[in-house]
């Protein structure tokens, strides 16, 4: 059948895209609570979800931003870099933008100071940032 020439084409088509937001700021809504209580798992799951699924919603700079925040506070640093990058040049009259500059920094700053202390060690040590603790684990030598 030719649903584009039905008389309820337009009107069906207003109707879905109307549903189609209405599920996407629920999500939304949903990803900001667990974030109020720190549910940070939970806000990663949801806002990937509407960042995936719903594309170009007038607050994706927003759920960017807790994404990004939620995988700095779980210290999974990577990854909150990745999306504090996203925010930084798709969004750079955002109001989040700067708390992204920060960030940012921040999690370079980590990296440097842990990269720093291997060298000052001078051992062939592997290193895992665990928050704001650098933990440094000796490497087995072979003999």
């Amino acid at each position: 059948p030719d649903y584009a020439n039905s008389r309820f084409y337009e009107v069906s088509e207003k109707k879905i895209e109307e549903c189609k937001r209405a599920l996407a700021e629920h999500i939304f809504f949903i990803g900001k609570f667990y974030f109020r209580t720190a549910s940070y798992q939970s806000v990663i799951s949801r806002m990937n979800s509407l960042l995936t699924e719903y594309p170009g919603e007038p607050y994706e700079d927003e759920a960017i931003y807790y994404l990004a925040e939620s995988y700095y506070r779980e210290e999974s640093f990577k990854k909150a870099l990745a999306e504090f990058e996203r925010l930084k040049e798709k969004y750079p009259v955002s109001r989040y933008f700067n708390t992204a500059m920060v960030r940012i920094a921040d999690i370079e700053n980590i990296e440097k100071m842990a990269l720093e202390i291997q060298e000052k060690l001078k051992l062939k040590t592997n290193f895992r940032i665990i928050g704001f603790t650098i933990i440094l684990i000796k490497s087995q030598s072979s003999n």
